[in-house]
């Protein structure tokens, strides 16, 4: 992603994997910020969330879990 005002760009790559019972996606960009996500099916309409997110330039560090119960 190229921004013009400031003259930035930033590249980033990303994974996506469907397992049988559950979901793993991440990124790692040219900032220096690294992410995962997991979503794990517990249950039908229940699913337990775990993300993380390391930006090691900025010494920023995010982890966080969850319940999502219902389906979309």
């Amino acid at each position: 992603m190229y921004n013009h005002m400031s003259r930035d760009s930033t590249a980033s790559v990303g994974y996506d994997y469907l397992l049988r019972q559950c979901r793993l996606r991440g990124r790692i960009d040219t900032n220096g910020c690294v992410a995962a996500y997991l979503e794990e099916r517990l249950n039908m309409g229940v699913n337990f969330v775990l993300s993380a997110e390391i930006d090691h330039w900025k010494k920023d560090y995010k982890f966080g879990f969850g319940m999502t119960v219902g389906e979309l």
